[in-house]
């Protein structure tokens, strides 16, 4: 190994190092910051009202929003180097990763209707419930049905035999690139972007 190449080696890793140190390290520390002051007001709130701090708590959500996505983004690359490397078997790393994904994604509280946390599994499971019966039972405004008749055009005898051709090459390339290369496998358990990459 050249001298050329392990300078340049030893610099990478150094600064490898102190973009984790800032970015990685520092987006943890921002989150945990971001959450204690959207706490604080939330306390402020329940005894003073203020319009100022419900704007500044909005604000403060959406940074802890971005910190989010760039956090999934990160573990999402991450993940895909881990695939790319080890291949994609079911190994207890990718099940520890989908569980801690479980844990991630779950509701340990709510807000009520008079602005009180609330964390009891029973009592979160009513409010849920009470939510969704609202949501799909109006009683003042009963849904009308929707009229389809005349909604639609006609398909005239003219159309017929526009309908059976085959699509051509280049409008299957276009339905395949308009399709997002990491959605779920498809029947054949491969991504979009193997097909995009061929």
């Amino acid at each position: 190994m050249s001298a050329h190449w392990r300078v340049a080696s030893e610099d990478f890793k150094h600064k490898a190092k102190v973009w984790h140190d800032t970015c990685y390290k520092a987006h943890t520390h921002t989150k945990f910051h971001l959450h204690a002051r959207i706490l604080g007001i939330d306390e402020d709130l329940q005894h003073h009202p203020s319009l100022a701090l419900e704007a500044l708590q909005r604000h403060l959500w959406e940074e802890l929003h971005f910190i989010y996505l760039q956090e999934e983004l990160l573990w999402f690359q991450r993940s895909r180097c881990e695939l790319l490397l080890n291949g994609d078997r079911n190994t207890k790393f990718y099940h520890n990763a989908t569980l801690s994904r479980q844990r991630h994604n779950r509701i340990l509280v709510l807000k009520d209707e008079n602005n009180n946390w609330i964390s009891e599994p029973q009592a979160l499971k009513g409010m849920v419930v009470d939510f969704f019966v609202k949501v799909y039972t109006d009683e003042e405004n009963p849904i009308t049905p929707f009229p389809l008749s005349g909604c639609f055009p006609k398909v005239t005898s003219p159309s017929f035999p526009r309908l059976h051709v085959s699509p051509s090459n280049v409008e299957i390339r276009e339905g395949l690139f308009d399709m997002h290369p990491f959605k779920a496998l498809g029947p054949d358990s491969l991504q979009t972007i193997f097909f995009q990459s061929q």
